[in-house]
């Protein structure tokens, strides 16, 4: 019985530690994912681009006319491994962004992520790239209120 005991301990804070991927319904991921863009497809390009390139992604891919640009992050992460004194783990983040252009001013923007090469949602990346890409729209053009809207609807 004595030796039960610890192998139920150690089983359950390793069940713990394996956070589970939240179940969002597609208007949830709607919501996280896609945004709307006040500036034209250009500027919003330039600025996914260079808010991925802020944000200290590689970009693996950018095709101005297909709207699409990609980008990867590996970094060392310090949660378990640290904490067990085992070999470090990295962890890769690799982003999508599409484009659209909705209107001649306006454009739609939506972000997914894959951490370890699976399709999972990052919100805290994502947050922070839609956050660099408003700082982007506004850098381009200060004198007027272009940026990220907070609409989420199409």
């Amino acid at each position: 019985m004595h030796s039960v005991l610890p192998a139920a301990v150690v089983s359950l804070l390793l069940l713990a530690g394996c956070a589970s991927q939240p179940v969002y319904t597609q208007a949830q991921l709607n919501a996280i994912e896609t945004r709307s863009v006040e500036a034209d497809f250009d500027e919003t390009f330039d600025a996914a681009s260079g808010a991925l390139f802020d944000a200290g992604y590689i970009i693996a891919m950018s095709d101005r006319e297909g709207g699409l640009i990609t980008g990867t992050q590996t970094m060392q992460d310090t949660g378990w491994a640290a904490f067990w004194g085992t070999a470090p783990y990295y962890r890769s983040l690799a982003i999508s962004i599409q484009i659209r252009s909705d209107t001649p001013d306006r454009s739609l923007v939506r972000i997914k992520t894959q951490v370890n090469g699976q399709t999972r949602v990052d919100k805290t990346a994502i947050e922070k790239l839609w956050v660099l890409m408003q700082r982007q729209v506004m850098m381009s053009a200060p004198h007027s209120n272009q940026g990220v809207s907070d609409s989420t609807s199409l």
